[in-house]
């Protein structure tokens, strides 16, 4: 079993160029089928969007619409702590690259940033727990901590 993660934004880069630069950085492979696969054990599946269906939520509930889609998959049988702290990473990298973005977990928001505040929400849910921590270590951009409503 796994879980996703899906980074939704407004970037500069297309999917190919995403991939690129997060497989050089984090020394990952891109596989024949299109996906990253890193040592960490993230998994990166990732797609180009246009306006329309796939970006209404974002459009609706953000107020923006998403040109860049990124999903990190965890699978249950690689360290979380390590695939969080590596999934942290690879967000910032390309939130240089971005404007309005938001990482979800189902319906919960894990972090937005919406006109240059990037915010990660303190939701008391199973996401949260143990956290606070990883993100002080890993997130070296100005950001805040609270409490963000649920999109659903």
């Amino acid at each position: 079993m796994s879980i996703d993660y899906d980074l939704n934004m407004v970037s500069r880069l297309n999917k190919e160029q995403a991939f690129r630069l997060l497989a050089q950085r984090f020394d990952a492979k891109v596989s024949d089928d299109g996906v990253i696969v890193s040592k960490e054990g993230l998994l990166v599946f990732g797609a180009n969007l246009a306006p329309g269906r796939t970006t209404e939520m974002y459009e609706e509930f953000f107020h923006f619409t998403p040109t860049l889609s990124l999903a990190f998959r965890w699978d249950k049988e690689c360290d979380y702590e390590l695939f969080y702290r590596t999934m942290l990473r690879a967000s910032m990298l390309m939130l240089e690259y971005a404007e309005d973005s938001v990482l979800m977990l189902d319906v919960t928001t894990v972090f937005q940033r919406l006109g240059g505040r990037l915010i990660f929400n303190t939701d008391p849910n199973e996401w949260w727990e143990g956290k606070e921590k990883l993100i002080q270590d890993e997130v070296r951009a100005p950001y805040e901590m609270r409490l963000l409503p649920r999109v659903l």
